[in-house]
């Protein structure tokens, strides 16, 4: 989604950068993009967000469409990615993902994109693709890493819990989740192959011996 301010003068002034999240980021599956992850706290990030959307404004004359991930907002899609470090910015033609790994500044992104200098980078491979089920998982995890720290901050500053009081809530949630997951994994098991019964069993084995079958 783009976002709108307000100029001096009053006049609407759309963000020439879109903002992608866990929703929207399939529409960089088409056309051709570039995508910068970054977060608010990270120095670097800063220093590039005005080139960054300067190099936006003359993206719109070579219809690339240039985006932008908080990955502090969007931990799945850090994962999805596998962003490791900041900032991070993908070239993205037609669904084929590619790191750009060249200059930071306004005027070598335009070159890039201009000369599509892109062809010379080799797309990211089918199984750490961000589509890919591999991926799918790792976003996945991240979402739920994310999800736990963020019991733990709550846990802490609103309940007034002690820390280690905290890890042990956690890690025994965390095994009763196991266990319940087990024994679901067992029933659904035990549905699809039932197991045959003691007698049959013995049944079985008698009849294979040539004997008979004891009775009841």
């Amino acid at each position: 989604t783009t976002t709108t301010t307000s100029s001096s003068e009053g006049d609407p002034v759309v963000n020439p950068v879109v903002t992608l999240d866990a929703h929207n980021w399939t529409e960089t599956l088409t056309g051709e993009w570039m995508i910068e992850f970054y977060a608010p706290w990270c120095p670097a990030c800063r220093s590039f967000a005005s080139k960054w959307k300067l190099f936006a404004e003359s993206a719109k004359e070579f219809d690339v469409k240039v985006a932008a991930v908080d990955i502090s907002e969007n931990p799945g899609l850090s994962g999805r990615f596998l962003v490791v470090k900041l900032p991070t910015v993908f070239h993205v033609i037609d669904g084929n993902f590619r790191m750009y790994n060249a200059l930071r500044t306004e005027n070598e992104l335009i070159r890039f994109i201009e000369k599509k200098l892109w062809m010379e980078y080799d797309p990211l491979s089918s199984w750490n693709s961000p589509t890919s089920p591999v991926m799918t998982l790792l976003s996945a995890f991240f979402q739920f890493s994310s999800f736990f720290r963020n019991v733990q901050e709550t846990m802490q500053n609103s309940y007034g819990i002690p820390t280690f009081a905290v890890y042990i809530i956690l890690a025994l949630c965390t095994i009763a989740v196991g266990l319940f997951l087990g024994l679901l994994l067992i029933y659904c098991i035990e549905c699809v192959f039932p197991p045959s019964s003691n007698k049959q069993r013995n049944s079985d084995r008698d009849r294979g011996r040539g004997r008979a079958p004891p009775s009841d």
